[in-house]
């Protein structure tokens, strides 16, 4: 089903309202148990019922490169690629459980990075990285920016309202294709989860238990401990501003997800992609009883 966007270059919207925005926005189709629709760059698949997991995809946008061309300015110094063809895991696993919404950035990582802070830099791998980031250097997208975050922050109260926050879960969805130089060989991780150093798990033990459980269906999953894995540098994709961010503001537990190339194109992910997407059904659907 097309879905049409509403793209404006003067982005002027504002959440003053989060709630009335979901109610009154702009709808664009309805799933069996959730509603969609968008605003200011944000793709949203809200549950019909209180979700106890939210699902954040903010590098797989779309291809607004053209309509824009120079009117707006693009990031410098820093990662533009996107994560091709994971918002379809997202909706594989929303397709199947009513416990969980969805939000998609729309706008290309080389003008928009969702995942990194703004308006001050923050460098989360301070031994592997040269320097920090800003998720924009056109303040225009601001508003996009801000758009999305408010719009994580609503779906994981109404899940903090109706179950406590020690029942809520963010996954931030990610694609990569470098295995990191500890991964095991000859073919890698199929995942890999960023926590920080469990610094994004507030209560309990839910990466260990996801990780295990992936593990078990046969996943070669990377689980970050308590120190990185060298005991000195940074783990690869151990998770940046969304996670960090939200589970300290909304007080959450949340996991970044990195799923590997394999799963997400190509001749093997025809395979490999859907019964990820079962897999990561089955476990959020347990979280949630």
């Amino acid at each position: 089903m097309a879905i049409y966007l509403r793209c404006f270059v003067k982005l002027d919207f504002k959440y003053q309202d989060i709630e009335n925005r979901c109610e009154s926005g702009a709808r664009v189709f309805e799933l069996d148990n959730h509603e969609a629709f968008q605003e200011s760059f944000c793709l949203v698949l809200k549950s019909k019922k209180p979700n106890k997991v939210v699902i954040s995809v903010p590098h797989d946008g779309v291809g607004f490169s053209g309509l824009f061309g120079s009117m707006l300015s693009q990031r410098e110094s820093a990662r533009t690629v996107r994560d091709r063809k994971v918002w379809p895991i997202a909706t594989g696993i929303l397709s199947s459980t009513e416990d969980a919404s969805a939000i998609r950035g729309l706008m290309p990582r080389k003008y928009l990075d969702y995942n990194r802070s703004w308006p001050d830099p923050v460098n989360y791998y301070q031994h592997t990285q040269l320097g920090s980031t800003s998720a924009l250097d056109d303040e225009r997208l601001s508003t996009a920016y801000l758009a999305y975050h408010e719009m994580i922050e609503h779906l994981l109260k109404i899940g903090i309202d109706a179950f406590g926050n020690e029942k809520v879960l963010l996954l931030d969805l990610h694609g990569f294709s470098e295995q990191p130089e500890y991964a095991p060989v000859p073919n890698g991780y199929d995942l890999i989860l960023g926590t920080g150093n469990r610094g994004s798990i507030l209560y309990g033990d839910v990466d260990i238990v996801m990780g295990e459980y992936l593990r078990e269906r046969g996943y070669s999953v990377f689980i970050p401990g308590i120190n990185p894995v060298d005991g000195k540098m940074d783990d690869c994709f151990a998770g940046d501003f969304t996670t960090r961010h939200h589970s300290r503001t909304s007080e959450v537990n949340a996991i970044q997800i990195e799923v590997a190339n394999r799963f997400r194109e190509g001749e093997e992910a025809k395979i490999l992609g859907p019964k990820l997407v079962k897999d990561l059904s089955d476990f959020v659907n347990g979280y949630a009883v």
